[in-house]
Formats: C-alpha cells, structure tokens, sequence
C-alpha cells in the first residue's frame, strides 16, 4: 500500500491510498509506502485501515478556488452556504488490464461497520439505531450483527467479560445463556430447572464471555438456594461486571417483585449499579422493546438505571444483533464503572 495522491475539492481534501499487488512493488516504487504514523491520516494494521477523519477547522465562510495559473488552492470567502472543509480517504485498487474486481454484495454486509462519533459531535449524523435500521432494510435476510466500530480514541479495552444469570424459576435463564454464547452450554427443562450453579465459557465477539446460571428465585426461595446463588460471585474471581436479571415479557407480575426483593436480600442494595435487565422475547415475529419498557416496573427501570435488552431463545430465531448490544451495553458499563466489578 502506497500514497498515491491528494485531491483538492471544494469542501473536503482526499487523500488517495494505493492499493496493488507485491509483483508490481518495482513498477510504484515511485509512490511513498503507506506507514503505520500515529499522525497519519490513514494507516493499514491487524489486517485493518484505520482512518482518522477530522474537520480541519471550525465553522467558517470560505471555500476553495483552484488557481490552475498558479498551480495552488485558494480560499475565498463566501456569505452562504457555510462549507466544512473534511479530511477523506480513497482507495485506489491495481487490477491487471481488463480484468474487474467483483465482490458480492453478502461479503460488503460481512464487513460493514457503524463507526462511532468521537469528541466532534456531527449535526444530523446517523446514531447507531439508526444505521441498524438501515443496514437491516438493505439487507433483509442477514443475520449477523452490525458492529460498532470505536475511534481509536474512545477504545477501551475489555477483552473479557463476567456475567451472572438471575431469575425466577421457568423464566428462561439457561436458554439466554445459551443465546448469549452461541451454543447448547447450559441445561434446558426439567421439572425444577437450575439447581446448582453452572459455570460455562465461550468467545462472543471477539471478547471471552464467562456466565454462571444460577436456581430460579421464588418469593420465598430457601436458604439452602440463597447460599447456592451466592456461589455464583465467587465462582467469578475477582467478582462478575454485570448481573442478568432475567424477565418474561409482559406486565410485571407478583413473582417477579418476589425476586427482585430476593435479590437485593442475597446481593445487597449495590446489585443495580450492576444488573440490566433481559427481557425474553414472546412474540418471535414482532420485537417492540419500547411496549416491554412501558409494562415493566418504572422504580425497577429506574434502579438499574433503565439498562434494558431483549432477547429471543429460540434457537431457529437467534438474532445476533440482539446478543452483541447487550454485550455492548455490557462493556459500556464496564467503561463507565471503570472496570470494577460486583463484590460483596
């Protein structure tokens, strides 16, 4: 990969990078190789170019006029419209004479990202909702997640993530472990579901996902289920980031106030600092988080801090993009709790 040029334009500056194959390497020597410079505009690593987009100043009213006699860019300035003046990359592909490089539209969709904004706050810019609802509209059928791609700046790093799966008996709790890593790694039926904590590993995402599933809660759940629960933080040395509080769509029902009581009776008053809430699926052809929102408990909401996903367990409707925001929205407090974890 070369610099290959710099095009001027009225409202933004390209820089073209090079892109051909090592047999040619001698025919560009001419072209500067494109090296990994923290000041760069656009580098090439871990199989990746990371390209740093930046406004070159603030609000202004000038655009750029070629002086071709002159052979330089001028600015002059202008009453309306105001023009930004924004760094881009362009890649330029060598393919041999007459041959087209083809790719497939499925393969575009593989590697597509939303890429967050940084400190510069966009007007009118694509939140990430939006670019999922989109993607989603172009692509139908395709059922793997759209990720979230995070400026080098806003990166931190979280390569592994300790969850505890909590709820009343019959809620779903296996069955969301199982949705969250992948595969059949808990349990599923039986006529008293969980009875002792389970401990099961997988990789989700690129981070490595611990989830103890723990007994279901009733409104009066023995000691003897208590004290088993309570394993579950011990079993994630140093202590988990965050506590699935498991609950079936629909209203609020006496059972489920029976476990949230239990579970600040066995973790204490400081579990909703890390718990969010996963609401199971009902309806597999209609998802409306924003109705299970409206029928949940509004003090409950307002504990965990209205941390919230929706999860489909059926296996033949596993829906990745539900999985990776809440991993997501698991790392975030992990940002925001600064890496502590829950302890007792």
């Amino acid at each position: 990969m070369r610099v290959y040029r710099t095009y001027l334009y009225t409202k933004e500056v390209v820089y073209a990078v090079l892109v051909h194959s090592p047999a040619n390497d001698l025919f560009f020597s001419r072209f500067p190789l494109l090296r990994d410079d923290p000041n760069a505009v656009c580098v090439y690593r871990e199989g990746c170019f990371i390209w740093r987009p930046e406004a070159m100043c603030q609000t202004h009213s000038s655009e750029l006029i070629h002086r071709p006699d002159l052979k330089q860019m001028e600015a002059r300035e202008v009453t309306s419209p105001v023009f930004y003046f924004w760094d881009h990359v362009a890649l330029a592909l060598h393919v041999e004479n007459r041959k087209v490089l083809r790719f497939s539209a499925a393969r575009l969709r593989q590697n597509l990202k939303f890429c967050s904004e940084d400190d510069v706050v966009l007007e009118n810019g694509e939140d990430f909702e939006e670019a999922k609802n989109l993607v989603k509209s172009l692509w139908p059928g395709f059922r793997a997640p759209l990720e979230e791609e995070r400026s080098l700046l806003q990166i931190y790093s979280v390569s592994a993530i300790r969850l505890v799966l909590v709820g009343r008996t019959g809620v779903g709790k296996s069955s969301s472990g199982n949705t969250i890593l992948g595969r059949d790694a808990f349990i599923v039926g039986g006529l008293s579901g969980t009875a002792c904590c389970c401990l099961q590993t997988e990789q989700v995402f690129g981070r490595m996902v611990t989830i103890v599933d723990t007994p279901g809660l009733l409104a009066t759940s023995s000691t003897t289920v208590q004290w088993e629960i309570l394993k579950s933080i011990n079993m994630l040395t140093p202590g988990p980031h965050a506590i699935l509080l498991v609950l079936r769509e629909g209203s609020f029902t006496p059972q489920d106030h029976g476990t949230v009581e239990q579970m600040e009776e066995i973790f204490g008053a400081n579990i909703w600092t890390y718990t969010i809430i996963v609401f199971i699926e009902a309806d597999l052809k209609v998802s409306d988080p924003e109705r299970m929102l409206s029928e949940a408990e509004p003090e409950l909401l307002r504990r965990v801090s209205y941390r919230t996903q929706v999860l489909n367990t059926q296996p033949q409707h596993w829906d990745g993009q539900q999985v990776y925001d809440l991993v997501q929205t698991v790392v975030k407090m992990v940002v925001v709790n600064k890496g502590k974890v829950f302890s007792i």
